[in-house]
């Protein structure tokens, strides 16, 4: 393999002097010693077995082999050229099919409709989505961009964070009307708390405020899931109070089927996420949706509660 990229590059090598005409013009063209140019042309033409050039102390002139040679050069250089410019193409046209990989409960919430309004701009795009941990499936999958929510775990992938979102403590107003609305963290404890099921059996949730130390207060509940869909829903059934990632509740809250609480405390934010493999091999399809959704994130209009 390595003897087939050295013949190539000594072909390549071979078309460019005959252009120039020379080793001096060349060398300086490439910034490289004469000796080397001239070496590698020598070690092509060893291995061919036959003269490909005329050398004098003023000019070059090609032998007969030397033009057979360079005619077929001169057609593997502009079959190479369009290969590139086609590859070009394909990377620069907005078109073909975007492999998006995501949270199931963000590609819901953000993803969907995004994807709704983007091929209205651009119908020459076709999507498909993979649901999942989507740093994971990544490179496996063969996406081309995928979507994290929370702190990114190690990867060789590049990230572009989109947006930052804070947790929101909420539930529904018929539960607040039967158990009452907590005015301070401390009122927590005397409420059904719906916690995300971890290792540890007693959940803690963080509130901070400005200019004093957190408060980690410990709650309890009658419920816990491994899935924060399924803590939204419950909810949403007046089963209790939850602290939910806030980009999942913009519709509950905006139509008053959740009310946010505890609105003097800050809680723990989630860092929201752009994944790929290489930034700069991104298909312009790729790109387009990223910078769209970037626009979005950033809107104030697009995230009435932060």
């Amino acid at each position: 393999m390595k003897q087939i990229i050295d013949s190539a590059t000594d072909l390549m090598l071979f078309t460019y002097l005959v252009e120039h005409k020379s080793f001096t013009s060349l060398a300086d063209i490439l910034h490289v010693n004469k000796s080397v140019i001239s070496k590698r042309i020598k070690s092509l033409e060893n291995q061919l077995g036959t003269q490909l050039l005329i050398r004098s102390t003023r000019s070059l002139s090609l032998t007969q082999a030397g033009k057979l040679l360079h005619k077929r050069c001169e057609i593997l250089q502009k079959d190479l050229q369009e290969v590139y410019a086609e590859l070009s193409d394909l990377s620069n046209t907005a078109s073909g099919t975007l492999r998006i990989g995501s949270p199931n409960n963000f590609a819901q919430e953000h993803l969907t409709p995004i994807i709704a309004e983007f091929i209205q701009l651009h119908p020459e795009i076709k999507f498909k989505m993979l649901l999942g941990r989507s740093y994971q499936c990544l490179i496996k999958n063969s996406i081309d961009l995928g979507f994290y929510v929370g702190p990114l775990p190690d990867s060789n992938l590049s990230a572009r964070k989109l947006t930052t979102r804070r947790m929101i403590v909420c539930g529904t107003p018929e539960y607040f009307t039967k158990h009452g609305t907590p005015i301070i963290p401390e009122d927590l404890k005397q409420h059904n708390c719906l916690c995300f099921m971890e290792n540890s059996s007693n959940a803690q949730w963080t509130f901070h405020q400005r200019g004093m130390p957190s408060k980690l207060i410990s709650v309890k509940g009658n419920f816990k899931a491994t899935s924060v869909q399924v803590l939204k829903s419950a909810v949403l059934n007046h089963m209790g109070i939850a602290m939910l990632p806030g980009h999942m509740l913009t519709r509950e809250l905006k139509s008053g089927q959740l009310i946010a609480v505890l609105p003097n405390y800050d809680t723990d934010h989630l860092d929201i996420y752009a994944l790929f493999t290489q930034k700069e091999h991104l298909p312009r399809r790729a790109r387009l949706f990223l910078d769209f959704i970037a626009e979005k994130f950033d809107s104030i209009d697009y995230w009435k509660y932060r």
